[in-house]
Parts: structure tokens; C-alpha cells; sequence
């Protein structure tokens, strides 16, 4: 089920875009804040990431699996 979304516009996400372009484009480093109301410490979660390209085109990434670091509570 999905627990959170977040969307980022071009100006949003500048700052957290990396120094260096790859062959594969610009890299980001996203943060990803979960809220207060979400525990998911010590939980497995399932990560897909979503970008629209200027001609509206949406790509998306495959599934990423994570346990996030913690004990749950």
C-alpha cells in the first residue's frame, strides 16, 4: 500500500541535483521526509522513483527494495 508520495518541480530539486553529469544524466540526491505520523523504522519498504521529461514523457524506475535501519518499535 502506498504510505507516502512527493513530487518535486524543477526549481525544487536544483539544489539537491549532483556536481558532476553522468551518461546517464544528472543525479539526485532527494530527501525524503516521512512525518511524524509514519513509523517505519526497522520495516521493509518498496522505493519507485517517477520523471517527467519535457515533452511530458513519464519514466520510471524499477522497484527498490529497503529495510530501513532501526528497531521497530
Amino acid at each position: 500500500r502506498l504510505l507516502k508520495e512527493w513530487s518535486f518541480d524543477v526549481e525544487q530539486a536544483k539544489p539537491f541535483r549532483a556536481k558532476i553529469k553522468t551518461a546517464m544524466g544528472w543525479g539526485y540526491g532527494l530527501p525524503l521526509m516521512w512525518g511524524d505520523d509514519l513509523d517505519i523504522r526497522g520495516k521493509e519498504i518498496r522505493l519507485t522513483v517517477s520523471f517527467e521529461r519535457r515533452d511530458g514523457t513519464l519514466v520510471h524506475s524499477g522497484k527498490k527494495d529497503f529495510r530501513v535501519p532501526g528497531n521497530t518499535p
